[in-house]
């Protein structure tokens, strides 16, 4: 959810929010860049049990439709939260949780015990799509396409699709950024 590695050839390219530096032969570097100091870095010798430990859900893209279903139909709270619950579905983080829902034009406190079987299904499609695309651009949010929610996160931020100003809300206790008029609230 933070951090990323950056390889490089001169130590004058390191990342401005550098906290672990490998050095190798020939000048190469690896370094740990986490502005946030959320991450960590550690040793493992098995990744079956390290991920027991963290008790993690399975990978977000290796679900299929029906198991998406029978994870996320069965549980109570809003979709936003449900989506990021890292025992549930692990790799979605809160930006790709925001451009998924803005994808399936759903607001963020949306109950997800209110989903039918219809809704879940376009919530795994666009889980999918963005995540897929997301790895595909390496996170990089200038390869991403310019219509996603992404880019324009936000004080001051527009619509992709309407131009609508986005809104700011707390869900869950994390950020959510949404469009008010194409994710509108359910009545």
């Amino acid at each position: 959810m933070t951090g990323s590695l950056h390889y490089f050839k001169n130590e004058e390219q390191a990342p401005p929010h550098t906290r672990v530096l490998f050095v190798f032969a020939k000048d190469y570097w690896l370094a740990f860049d986490d502005q946030r100091k959320l991450g960590e870095i550690g040793l493992i010798q098995n990744v079956d049990e390290f991920l027991k430990k963290r008790a993690l859900g399975p990978d977000a893209l290796d679900f299929d439709v029906a198991k998406f279903k029978k994870v996320l139909g069965k549980r109570r709270g809003t979709v936003k939260s449900i989506l990021m619950n890292q025992k549930l579905i692990a790799g979605i983080g809160n930006i790709y949780a925001d451009e998924i829902l803005f994808r399936v034009r759903m607001y963020p406190a949306t109950e997800i015990s209110s989903l039918g079987d219809k809704a879940l299904a376009k919530l795994f499609r666009a889980t999918r799509y963005v995540l897929e695309k997301a790895i595909a651009a390496k996170a990089d949010v200038d390869v991403m396409p310019k219509s996603w929610l992404l880019s324009q996160r936000g004080k001051g931020g527009k619509c992709p699709r309407c131009g609508h100003e986005l809104k700011l809300s707390k869900i869950g206790g994390r950020t959510a950024w949404f469009c008010p008029h194409c994710q509108r609230r359910a009545l």
